[in-house]
């Protein structure tokens, strides 16, 4: 695959798991553990989102 869209689809995938992420945090049901899991962030990125989310 060329770089470039290998870049963009990346890129693309990672937009969309942070979405994701902030929705389940505005949800408020599952832990940062658990929405890292599921979104393939680290807890250390969901922590951020959470954290912007409240700010």
């Amino acid at each position: 695959m060329c770089k470039a869209i290998e870049e963009m689809r990346n890129e693309t995938a990672r937009k969309t798991s942070l979405e994701t992420a902030k929705s389940l945090l505005l949800i408020g049901k599952l832990t940062c553990e658990e929405i890292a899991q599921a979104t393939k962030l680290t807890v250390e990125e969901v922590k951020e989102l959470d954290g912007k989310k409240s700010a």
